[in-house]
């Protein structure tokens, strides 16, 4: 079976009001967020994600997981840009991805 390779911008929200950009990858069924500070926020086998979640208050522009109980939300929308369609076409392109390379049963 060939291996998955998707990547897009992403940011990882914390709290309510912050956020910090990064790149979120899938590669090799590795799932990652680099961040833009030099940090990872995560980096996992994407068959240790044990919560996928696809808030319909999102709408389609982001996703919520937990790894190793470690819960993390996801937005494909930066709070000072304007490009909200690509943030949405991002996240509905996660959202397929995600859903077809793990079981989706798993996530209802």
């Amino acid at each position: 079976m060939e291996s998955t390779t998707f990547d897009t911008p992403a940011w990882l929200m914390i709290g309510l009001t912050k956020s910090v950009a990064g790149h979120l990858e899938l590669a090799g069924g590795q799932l990652s967020l680099n961040l833009v500070t030099d940090e990872c926020a995560f980096d996992s086998p994407l068959s240790d994600v044990n919560e996928l979640k696809f808030p319909w208050y999102y709408f389609s522009a982001g996703f919520k997981l937990a790894i190793a109980g470690e819960h993390y939300r996801v937005s494909f929308l930066d709070q000072h840009d304007s490009q909200i369609m690509t943030g949405i076409r991002n996240g509905k392109a996660w959202k397929a991805l995600l859903l077809a390379e793990t079981d989706p049963h798993q996530w209802t």
